[in-house]
């Protein structure tokens, strides 16, 4: 190692470590992806699938047709490859999700995820011109939030975008499974029915607020009482960024209506694991990415995991959750944790080296990105200064009255 060679650091604190649950921090939708696969893996069918469906109202459309920022932000692919995390959400969502409603016993409300199935109307309607993956989103969020929702469309069929995906790759009858799914929230789709701007004048008189979600680009009216949503899926972005920008909207539509402010709050802490009763998945390091079987007759499409592979492929989750936090008080400098690091993700350096470190004789520096959590380093250590902690992450939404 050079001696000129200098080390960008960062010292942990709470969102170092949420950060390095890189798959929730790359969906665009916040999604915890970890949560659901780290639950299939263990056999909780049920709470995948909440998990799953919690943020995205077209989880089911999802697992086959996102981009998948997750997995391109996986820190197993730091490894090997990648979790398998879109497959696994098809996986899940084959098995409860709204394709999967006639045969499961879980019941109609799990197509609309946390919500209710039948909200307490609020006495508020909002028209939605455009029935793509913006437009559903944002009707499904609304709805949810009590008001009657009317979704205009001028094709004969809801999906925008999605309908042009060939079959192999999004079925038909899942897309309309989601959108019916949407519909048991009170949502009205009008098909065939196109909106231009001399009618956007008749809708504000008609409803109390509109929202432009055409998917095509158009001008932003400044009418008090309209917005505008979907925009994000002009051009080469995925469709799953028009789906954040039209939650967004829907937070603004409500703000607009109401002397309510919706606020997420995230509640993030450590917990502490007794390294007695800390353990990797077990065979985590065994099984390679596996993609599901695909059928070609009648139509090509993609078939679901088997169970056992299923959980094997969540197996493969690092649970970048669980952190080695190190008490630089009790650390001795020892290097035993050097040492024994199978992955050689920790380094003494000098600390003339490191940025963060100048003045210190010798720094610990650890590379997050490719740790497997194993927990040898903390068992290791003479000092018991390096401890397994889980993050809990907590999201939840609140609304408050504004001040004027």
């Amino acid at each position: 190692m050079a001696e000129s060679q200098q080390f960008k650091t960062r010292k942990p604190d709470l969102d170092y470590y949420s950060h390095n649950v890189a798959c929730r921090v790359a969906c665009p939708l916040g999604t915890d992806a970890r949560g659901y696969v780290v639950a299939i893996s263990e056999g909780r069918y049920l709470d995948a699938y909440r998990i799953a469906r919690a943020r995205n109202p077209l989880a089911s459309v999802c697992g086959r047709a996102c981009s998948a920022p997750c997995e391109d932000a996986c820190n197993r692919r730091n490894i090997d490859a990648p979790v398998s995390i879109r497959d696994l959400k098809t996986f899940v969502c084959q098995q409860l999700g709204p394709e999967a409603l006639v045969d499961s016993h879980y019941g109609l409300e799990l197509s609309t995820a946390s919500g209710s199935a039948h909200p307490e109307p609020n006495g508020m309607s909002v028209a939605v011109v455009g029935a793509g993956p913006a437009g559903l989103t944002l009707s499904h969020d609304l709805a949810r939030l009590g008001y009657r929702c009317v979704v205009f469309e001028e094709k004969n069929r809801a999906g925008g975008q999605l309908c042009a995906m060939p079959e192999s790759v999004l079925p038909a009858a899942v897309l309309q499974a989601e959108v019916d799914a949407i519909g048991l929230l009170g949502v009205e789709l009008r098909l065939a029915q196109k909106i231009g701007r001399e009618a956007l004048g008749e809708l504000e008189s008609q409803f109390d607020a509109a929202v432009l979600a055409s998917g095509h680009p158009g001008p932003h009216v400044d009418a008090p009482s309209t917005f505008v949503a979907g925009n994000a899926a002009i051009g080469p972005e995925p469709f799953i960024y028009a789906m954040a920008n039209a939650q967004q909207v829907a937070r603004q539509v409500h703000e607009h209506l109401t002397a309510q402010t919706l606020e997420e709050r995230t509640c993030r802490a450590l917990t502490p694991i007794p390294l007695p009763a800390y353990r990797m998945p077990v065979n985590w390091d065994v099984y390679p990415r596996q993609k599901p079987e695909r059928m070609t007759e009648p139509v090509e499409v993609m078939l679901s995991y088997p169970e056992v592979v299923a959980q094997q492929q969540g197996a493969r989750c690092l649970r970048c959750d669980i952190n080695t936090v190190f008490d630089a008080d009790a650390c001795t400098m020892c290097g035993l944790c050097v040492e024994i690091c199978p992955e050689q993700v920790i380094a003494m350096v000098p600390g003339a080296q490191v940025r963060a470190g100048a003045g210190h004789v010798a720094v610990l520096l650890k590379d997050d990105s490719k740790c497997t959590r194993c927990g040898l380093c903390a068992r290791i250590c003479l000092e018991d200064a390096i401890s397994m902690q889980a993050l809990e992450h907590v999201e939840e939404i609140t609304c408050h009255t504004r001040v004027k």
